[in-house]
C-alpha cells in the first residue's frame, strides 16, 4: 500500500517536501487503514497533534485517503464534528470538509475556512505541502470548486443542537499564515451570517456541497 500511495502522490509534492516525508505519511495511512479493517470501523477521529509529537509525521494525507474510500475520518479528536461528518454521509450522501473558521467580513457576508486535510472527492486539484502548524509531514492543499455549499454542525453534550446555513464557495485563498486547504464561503444573507456569530458550534464546522 505504501508503494501505491507513493506512485499516485509523488508528483503532487511541494518543492519543500521529500519522498521520505511522503513515505512516512503513507505509512500512517496504512496503519490507520489497518486499524479500520481490523476493527470493522467505518468512521474515526484521531488526536493529530499527539501523533505529530510521537511519530514525527502527520495524518492529513491518511485522512484524505480514508474519506475518499468512504471511511469518515476527522481530526483533532473532535467527536461532534465527526458525528456531523457521519450525518453528511448517511443523511445527505455527501463527503464533507471539517474546517476551522479563520476570518470573516460582515460587510461582504464572507467566512474564510481552512484545514490541512480535505477529502479528495471534494476537490478538483491539490498539492502536498507540509502541515501548517508543525511545518513537518504532509498536508493537503486542495482546491474546492465554487458553487452552492452549506455549513452544518451538531454541538452540545448530547449533540442536541444543530446549526445549518446555506451559501456558496466563491474562491480559494492562498494565505501563508493559514492551514493548507483554504476557501471563502459567502452566506446567502445577513441573518445567516449573524446567526453564525451567535451560535455556539465549537472550534470546527463542517462544509458540504449544497
Amino acid at each position: 500500500k505504501v508503494a501505491a500511495v507513493l506512485s499516485r502522490m509523488e508528483r503532487f509534492l511541494s518543492p519543500d517536501r521529500s519522498v521520505d516525508d511522503l513515505t512516512e505519511a503513507a505509512r500512517m495511512y496504512v496503519a490507520l487503514s489497518g486499524i479500520c479493517e481490523k476493527n470493522s470501523l467505518n468512521a474515526l477521529t484521531i488526536r493529530c497533534f499527539d501523533l505529530i509529537s510521537s511519530c514525527r509525521t502527520t495524518a492529513c494525507l491518511a485522512l484524505a485517503l480514508l474519506n475518499e474510500e468512504g471511511i469518515v475520518a476527522g481530526c483533532e479528536g473532535d467527536i461532534p464534528a465527526l458525528w456531523t461528518m457521519i450525518y453528511a454521509k448517511l443523511a445527505l450522501g455527501r463527503p464533507s470538509f471539517m474546517c476551522n473558521p479563520s476570518s470573516m467580513n460582515r460587510d461582504e457576508l464572507t467566512l474564510d475556512l481552512s484545514h490541512c486535510t480535505v477529502p479528495f472527492t471534494m476537490v478538483h486539484g491539490f498539492r502536498l505541502p507540509s502541515h501548517f502548524e508543525s511545518s513537518i509531514g504532509i498536508g493537503v492543499a486542495g482546491s474546492v470548486p465554487s458553487g452552492k455549499f452549506e455549513i452544518i454542525k451538531f454541538s452540545g453534550r448530547q449533540l442536541e443542537n444543530f446549526y445549518q446555513a446555506d451559501g456558496e464557495v466563491i474562491m480559494n485563498t492562498n494565505i501563508p499564515q493559514r492551514c493548507r486547504t483554504q476557501l471563502r464561503f459567502k452566506f446567502e444573507n445577513r441573518e445567516a451570517f449573524d446567526r453564525f456569530l451567535s451560535t455556539d458550534k465549537g472550534n470546527h464546522v463542517v462544509l458540504v456541497a449544497g
